[in-house]
């Protein structure tokens, strides 16, 4: 078993150095067949005290004038 970013997952794929890879959403690719083995929400993690803590689901929005650290695009190209 090996851990990669996602994109070099596929290739590894693609190029036959992998026999398969499980990828949180993959890019597209005509050369790869992809099967979805679960769905799960995308979370966010917040202090306690936060207004939106309490909540059970949030949207993007209303953190509008937050400060945000997200995944680079190599790691996780699709989010």
């Amino acid at each position: 078993m090996e851990s990669m970013f996602a994109l070099d997952l596929a290739h590894s794929v693609l190029a036959a150095e992998l026999d398969l890879a499980i990828i949180a959403e993959p890019s597209e690719s005509p050369h790869l067949t992809v099967v979805q083995l679960a769905s799960v929400p995308l979370c966010v993690a917040m202090q306690a005290d936060h207004p939106a803590a309490k909540r059970r689901s949030v949207s993007i929005e209303e953190f509008g004038d937050v400060g945000w650290m997200i995944f680079p695009r190599k790691a996780h190209p699709a989010i």
